[in-house]
């Protein structure tokens, strides 16, 4: 059985870590070497953005972080209250080194699609942004919510999609055949299921409660998930080593014409290159010999470095 879920960007969790992301980027755009450890949570109508920087950078954050939820279609009246503090000297130096304790990364890469990632997850991602497009550049979908989440699941050879889907005013019954039409212009056979639980009248961060740092699953759920990346800048191993572990599993997928390949990466407190670095097939089949700690050093951040680079992950995961 294979499962994975993706949520639009106006998920209560999902926004929260949309503007974390967006403050580190204008933090990062304006000061290339910022160091910062942030965390976003709230609801009902507040926003709560805390942490600690070390920046040359000044800027109105709570500009930029109703920018960012307005970017993710939460367009209520939400007050964000600012509390990002000057890191402590004591611990400058420890933000420089990117990480205080050690830490795992995890890269994967299929074969499966174009995008080299899980199938359930593919097809998931892809329905989730085609509900996102037509949301804001359909105005026949005025109705749809930003709140939404799109789960594929398979059992045998035909996937099952379960979406939640806000749908205002709208007729639940002419929701779903909306959403359905629309799934199977795309998916085909594809068994679509929509509100099953009934009517999903709006939620989002005015109604509900989320948090940044939630959605770990960054491959769908019949993988290992392991710390989330969000609130780190690119420096720290918890961001670059995610990033770096996918890179180079998508390079030793096409080096060793292998189906699926998984790696991990542990990088002791402190250093850039990894302790230890295993990278096997979907055979089990060891493939460690075509990677070097050079591929996985924490230097190469600056290959992938441009502006937004947080909030693209942030939104749709590691997609490239």
């Amino acid at each position: 059985m294979k499962l994975a879920t993706v949520v639009l960007p106006g998920h209560p969790n999902k926004a929260c870590d949309i503007v974390s992301e967006a403050i580190i980027d204008e933090y990062q755009k304006r000061d290339p070497e910022t160091r910062i450890r942030i965390h976003v949570q709230g609801g009902h109508g507040v926003l709560f953005v805390t942490g600690t920087v070390h920046s040359q950078a000044d800027f109105d954050v709570s500009a930029i972080a109703k920018r960012a939820l307005a970017s993710a279609g939460v367009l209520s009246d939400i007050e964000p209250f600012i509390s990002i503090e000057p890191m402590p000297s004591e611990h400058v130096l420890y933000a420089k080194l990117g990480h205080e304790i050690s830490v795992s990364v995890m890269g994967y890469a299929t074969n499966e699609n174009v995008d080299k990632i899980p199938q359930a997850l593919f097809y998931a991602r892809n329905v989730a942004q085609l509900l996102e497009k037509n949301r804001t550049e359909n105005e026949n979908w005025f109705w749809l919510g930003a709140d939404c989440d799109v789960s594929v699941l398979y059992q045998n050879k035909n996937p099952i999609v379960y979406i939640r889907a806000e749908h205002g005013i709208k007729n639940i019954l002419e929701a779903r055949e909306a959403i359905i039409l629309c799934v199977h212009e795309y998916m085909q056979d594809a068994d679509v299921r929509v509100n099953v639980n009934g009517a999903q009248p709006a939620r989002g961060l005015l109604q509900t409660t989320g948090a940044s740092g939630m959605n770990v699953a960054e491959y769908g759920f019949g993988l290992p998930a392991l710390a989330s990346p969000i609130g780190y800048d690119i420096y720290h191993a918890q961001k670059s080593g995610a990033w770096l572990a996918r890179i180079v599993a998508k390079d030793i997928l096409q080096l060793s014409g292998s189906k699926a390949v998984m790696m991990h990466a542990v990088y002791p407190p402190g250093e850039k290159k990894p302790l230890c670095i295993s990278v096997r097939d979907e055979q089990g089949k060891n493939l460690s010999s075509l990677i070097t700690k050079e591929m996985m050093s924490l230097e190469r951040v600056k290959e992938f470095l441009h502006p937004a680079v947080n909030v693209d992950m942030a939104r749709w995961g590691f997609v490239k």
